[in-house]
C-alpha cells in the first residue's frame, strides 16, 4: 500500500467527526488553513463533502512536517569552554609554572594564547559575567550565592534581562550541556521543590550534571543531574573530575548520534582545584620533592622562565611578599613536609583536571570534528586561593574565622587519620599554605579575593580552532575580560545580541569581541574599561592605567578586627602604568595624583552604573548581620523518613547561639543501626545515630575537635520518643554548649561541645533524614555510609528554644 493511501485511511475516521462538528458550529465556513509552512497556501474544505473526500484531499496535498530553519553560518563550530576553579597564572608548566598540563600545552600550540586576560577575582561573580556578557555586579553577582544581600548589585540572582549566552546559542540551533561546578543559584532554590528557572537548565543548558555550590568531595560530592540530585557511587577508585569528563563525552556522542545536524556547546568548569584538595596518591607523588625549597624559590623560578618562553616581558618585576605573608624560612623544619605534601598534592590534582579535559579533546577529535571546534580554555575563574591561610586539614576553618595551629592540626592528622598518607584522601578537606598560592601568581601581587591586584584578576587563556586560528607562537597581551567571550561567540557565529530574550527585554552586553586578536597578535587592543570589586577590594582599568584600592581583610588572614571601623571612603588607592609595569610593582600615586583622581572619578561612573555600591555590601551578611544570610525562615520544622539533600541554608542551623530540641518518634528494633538525621559531611557537621542499640550523637566541629555524646547502655526497644537537646552558654561565636540526649522523658547522655562553628558546617553537603548521604559527618560509620537507618523513624519535630 501507498504511504499516500495509508495518510488517508487513518485520516477517514477522524476527519469525518471533525466535518460534522465543524457543520455544526460553523456552517458558513468554507475555507480553512491547515498547513503552517511560509506558502500561505490555502486548502478546500466542502461544506458538504464525505470524510473520504476530505481524506482524500489532505492526502493529495503532499503533507510535509514544517523544517526549523537554519540561523547558525555555515559549518557553525562546536565551542567547548574549560575552566578551572582556583589555579594560579604561573602553575602551567606551558608559560613557566612547576604543573605539567599537557592538554593546555596541546591547544597552545595550535592556538592562540592571551597573557592579559581578566577574572572578577571571585568564582560565581566570573561565572556570571562569561555566561551574560555582562559585569558580575549588573547580573547581581557581586558575591556568592550564599552570601547575598538586598542591594541590586548583591542579590545572587541573574535577572532575566541579562540571558546567558547559552541561552542564545541553544536557540540558535546549538546542542548546549554544562558539566562540573555551578556556582549561580541561589541557595534558598536548592531543594526538591525548587522553584528551578535559574538551575542550569532554566538558564540556557539542555543537560547539566555536577554540583550546584561553591565546593564538594571530589570523592562523595553531592551531585544534581538536571535539577534532580543524584548520589555518587561510595567507591574507593571515584573521582567526580573523571565522572564528570566521562558523562560529558558521553553527552556530546548522544548529541552527534541523534543530531548529526547541530553543532553542540560544552560548558565544562569542574570544581578542580578549588579546596578541598582531593586527588588520588599517585598523582600527588608525580611531584614528589619539587618544592621542598619553598615558595619564594619557586616564584623566582617560575618567572625567569616565564620571561625565557617570552610569556611575560623581559622587564617585568617579581613582586615580593606582602604584608602578613610568612617566609618559608619561618616555617618550623618539623611542619615543612606537611607544607611541601600539600602543594604536591595541589600540582597533582591539577594535572589529573587538565588530563579529564584531554579526555575531551581526544573524544572531539576522534569524532572528526576537532577542526572545526572552537575551545575556549581559561586557566582559571580567579587567581590562586589563599585561604588555606598557613595550610590545613580543614580548609573552611579559615571561612569560619576558627584560629588554629598547624601542630594542633599535624597532631589530629597522625592521632586520628594515621599521619601524611591521609592528605587528600576522603577523610579530609585539605589545602595549601597561602605561600604556595602566592608562587602561583608570579609575578604579580596578592591572590584570589583581591580585585585592586592582578595576582587575583589574571588568568593565561588559550583559544583554539584549528580550521579558522592559526598558531603563529605569539603571545597577545591585548587587555580583556571574561565579560568578551560572549562578545567574542556572537562575532564569530554573526548573533546580534538579541533585544528580547523570552519576553524580557535585555540590557546591553558590557564586553567586546577577541576575535580582531585572533589573526593579528599584535592589533591594538580594543577600547575597553573594565572596573573590579570583590569584597571591597577594588579597581578600574583605562586606557593601560589601573588604580586599585585594598580592603583590610585580606585572604591570608583570619584577623577581620580592623573590619569593624573600616570606612572605604579612607582607604589608600594605588597607582600603575600597566603600559611600562606589567605586574604592577610601581605604584605611581604620589608621583602622578591628578591621573589617579581621573581614575577614581571613573571607577565612580562604572561602579555607579553597575550597581557596586555601597561598597562593602558584599561582606554585610558575612560579617555584619549574619542573620539576613539567605536561608529558610523557619524556627520549627517536621522532617519525616527519607527527606534528604535539604541545603543547610534551609535547614535548621547546628552553628554556634541556635538552641534547639529535636523530639524523634521511632521505632526501634534490638541492635538499631544507622542515621537518625544528620547534617554536613566528614569535614564538620553534626549526627543523631544509633549503633547497635545504643544511641549516639556527634558534633563534628571542622575536623579539629569531634565531640561524641552516647547513651550508656542500648536504648529500648519499640516505640520510643527521642529528644535531643543543645544548648548554648552564649550567643557568641564559637560558643560552647550542653548536649542532651533523653529517650522516652529519661536522661541517657550528656556532654559538652567546648567550641562550635559559628558559620557553616559545609559548602555542599545536606541535611538528611534516616541517612547520611554525600560524605559522612563522623568517622565511626564512615565506611558504612551513607549508614540508613533500619527501623522506623514516624516523624522529626525540629525547633529552635533561643
Amino acid at each position: 500500500m501507498k504511504r499516500k493511501n495509508i495518510r488517508a485511511l487513518i485520516a477517514i475516521p477522524l476527519l469525518g467527526m471533525l466535518v460534522s462538528a465543524c457543520q455544526e458550529t460553523a456552517d458558513t465556513q468554507t475555507e480553512v488553513s491547515l498547513k503552517g509552512d511560509d506558502s500561505g497556501k490555502v486548502l478546500p474544505f466542502p461544506e458538504a463533502s464525505s470524510a473520504s473526500t476530505v481524506g482524500k484531499t489532505l492526502a493529495d496535498s503532499k503533507h510535509q512536517w514544517r523544517a526549523d530553519k537554519s540561523r547558525l553560518p555555515k559549518d557553525a563550530p562546536n565551542i567547548v569552554i574549560f575552566m578551572t576553579d582556583d589555579a594560579g597564572f604561573s602553575n602551567p608548566e606551558v608559560f613557566g609554572g612547576p604543573v605539567h598540563m599537557p592538554t593546555m600545552e596541546r591547544l597552545a600550540n595550535t592556538g592562540v594564547s592571551y597573557n592579559a586576560f581578566h577574572t572578577t577575582a571571585m568564582c560565581s561573580p566570573t561565572r556570571a559575567s562569561l555566561l551574560t556578557g555582562r559585569n558580575h555586579h549588573r547580573v547581581g553577582a557581586g558575591q556568592i550565592a550564599e552570601l547575598a544581600s538586598d542591594w541590586d548589585g548583591y542579590v545572587g540572582k541573574i535577572p532575566k534581562s541579562t540571558a546567558t549566552f547559552a541561552t542564545v546559542l541553544n536557540e540558535y540551533g546549538y546542542n548546549t550541556g554544562a558539566f562540573g561546578k555551578w556556582h549561580n543559584t541561589p541557595v534558598t532554590d536548592l531543594t526538591r521543590v525548587g522553584p528551578f528557572d535559574r538551575y542550569p537548565t532554566g538558564l540556557g543548558f539542555d543537560y547539566f550534571y555536577g554540583f550546584i555550590a561553591g565546593e564538594t568531595s571530589q570523592y562523595e560530592p553531592v551531585l544534581f543531574e538536571n535539577t534532580n540530585p543524584i548520589e555518587a557511587p561510595h567507591d574507593s577508585k571515584y573521582h567526580l573530575t573523571e565522572d564528570m569528563a566521562e558523562k560529558a563525552i558521553q553527552w556530546m556522542r548522544t548529541s552527534k548520534t541523534l543530531t548529526p545536524d547541530k553543532p553542540f556547546f560544552v560548558y565544562f568548569t569542574p570544581g578542580a582545584v578549588h579546596g578541598p584538595f582531593h586527588i588520588f596518591k599517585e598523582w600527588a607523588d608525580k611531584y614528589d620533592g619539587k618544592f621542598d625549597e619553598g615558595w619564594e624559590v619557586l616564584r623566582t623560578m617560575t618567572i625567569k622562565k616565564q620571561k625565557e618562553l617570552g610569556w611575560i616581558p623581559q622587564d617585568a618585576v617579581l613582586n615580593p611578599l606582602q604584608k602578613g605573608m610568612q617566609k618559608w624560612d619561618d616555617i618550623p623544619k618539623s611542619e615543612r613536609e606537611f607544607q611541601t605534601r600539600l602543594m604536591e598534592i595541589y600540582a597533582g590534582f591539577l594535572e589529573h583536571t587538565d588530563v579529564q579535559y584531554g579526555k575531551i579533546v581526544d573524544e572531539i577529535e576522534r569524532q572528526g570534528l576537532l577542526d572545526n571546534t572552537l575551545v575556549i580554555y581559561i586557566n582559571s575563574d580567579n587567581g590562586p586561593s589563599a585561604e588555606g591561610m598557613n595550610g590545613t586539614i580543614s580548609e573552611l576553618l579559615a571561612q569560619n574565622s576558627m584560629p588554629s595551629t598547624i601542630d594542633q592540626q599535624i597532631k589530629v592528622l597522625s592521632k586520628d587519620y594515621g599521619g601524611m598518607d591521609a592528605l587528600g584522601g576522603p577523610k579530609l578537606d585539605v589545602m595549601y599554605h597561602h605561600g604556595w598560592a602566592f608562587s602561583g601568581s608570579a609575578p604579580f601581587q596578592s591572590t584570589k579575593l583581591v580585585a585592586a591586584h592582578l595576582g587575583g584578576t589574571r588568568t593565561p587563556l588559550v583559544i583554539s580552532w584549528p580550521k579558522k586560528i592559526k598558531h603563529d607562537g605569539k603571545v597577545r597581551s591585548q587587555f580583556h575580560h571574561v565579560n568578551d567571550i560572549a562578545a567574542t561567540i556572537y562575532e564569530i557565529l554573526d548573533i546580534t545580541p538579541p533585544d528580547v530574550v523570552d519576553g524580557f527585554k535585555q540590557l546591553p552586553l558590557d564586553g567586546v569581541s577577541m576575535a580582531y586578536t585572533f589573526d593579528n597578535p599584535d592589533a591594538k587592543a580594543a577600547d575597553k574599561t573594565q572596573y573590579f570589586e570583590i569584597i571591597g577590594s577594588r579597581g578600574i582599568y583605562h586606557d593601560g592605567w589601573f588604580a586599585g584600592a585594598q580592603s583590610p581583610r585580606t585572604p591570608w588572614s583570619t584577623d577581620i578586627s580592623a573590619v569593624w571601623d573600616w570606612d572605604p571612603a579612607k582607604d589608600e588607592w594605588e597607582l600603575y602604568n600597566l603600559n611600562e609595569d606589567y605586574s604592577q610593582s610601581k605604584n605611581l600615586a604620589k608621583e602622578n595624583p591628578e591621573k589617579l583622581a581621573e581614575m577614581k572619578i571613573i571607577f565612580d561612573k562604572e561602579a555607579t552604573e553597575n550597581l557596586v555600591y555601597p561598597i562593602g555590601a558584599s561582606i554585610y551578611t558575612l560579617l555584619i548581620s549574619p542573620s539576613e544570610l539567605p536561608s529558610s525562615p523557619l524556627l520549627e520544622w517536621t522532617f519525616y523518613e527519607g527527606q534528604n539533600r535539604i541545603p543547610e541554608a534551609m535547614a535548621p542551623k547546628f552553628t554556634s547561639g541556635r538552641s534547639k530540641v529535636a523530639v524523634i518518634d521511632a521505632e526501634i528494633g534490638k541492635n538499631a543501626e544507622g542515621v537518625l538525621y544528620a547534617l554536613g559531611g566528614i569535614s564538620s557537621g553534626f549526627t543523631v545515630y544509633m549503633d547497635k542499640g545504643v544511641l549516639k550523637a556527634e558534633y563534628n566541629a571542622m575536623t579539629l575537635n569531634r565531640y561524641k555524646i552516647a547513651s550508656q547502655t542500648a536504648i529500648p526497644t519499640g516505640k520510643v520518643k527521642i529528644e535531643v537537646e543543645t544548648k548554648y552558654d552564649t550567643q557568641e561565636r564559637m560558643a560552647s554548649a550542653t548536649l542532651t540526649l533523653k529517650v522516652n522523658g529519661k536522661q541517657v547522655g550528656q556532654g559538652r561541645i567546648e567550641r562550635s562553628v559559628p558559620g557553616g558546617h559545609t559548602a555542599s553537603e545536606t541535611f538528611d533524614v534516616g541517612m547520611d548521604l554525600g560524605s559522612p559527618v563522623a568517622l565511626d560509620y564512615f565506611d558504612r555510609a551513607p549508614f540508613k537507618f533500619n527501623g522506623k523513624i514516624e516523624k522529626i519535630d525540629i525547633k529552635y528554644i533561643d
